[in-house]
């Protein structure tokens, strides 16, 4: 029933309850909805992410996000993760985040905060 349940609009609650239950297929089933539609997904609801569940997103081949969005999308998102936890904050995370198969393009107002990392 869940899967064929599944929106944009009801994406975050079931997240909430994955994570919860610890319900790793449901939340894999879960990246492509949230991936498809990056660009409007709500900011809190990609803080409360674990950075490898971000990285899961971002790898998608269903991302759907403009290179340059996806740059100020994840400069917030690290930035916010470097001021809750600074050692979480890595370059295999980086990485992760910022392939230019992904990202070959930052917004120019997030490169010095990629240059400085």
């Amino acid at each position: 029933f869940i899967k064929s349940d599944l929106s944009r609009s009801n994406a975050s609650t079931y997240w909430k309850e994955a994570v919860c239950y610890g319900d790793e297929k449901l939340m894999k089933a879960i990246v492509p909805i949230v991936a498809e539609h990056f660009e409007s997904t709500d900011m809190s609801f990609l803080y409360g992410l674990h950075p490898n569940q971000l990285c899961d997103v971002i790898a998608c081949p269903k991302l759907n996000c403009e290179s340059e969005l996806l740059s100020r999308r994840v400069a917030n998102y690290l930035h916010r993760l470097r001021e809750d936890d600074e050692d979480a904050l890595n370059s295999e995370l980086l990485h992760k985040l910022t392939l230019a198969k992904t990202m070959p393009r930052l917004s120019p107002e997030t490169s010095v905060f990629y240059v400085k990392m």
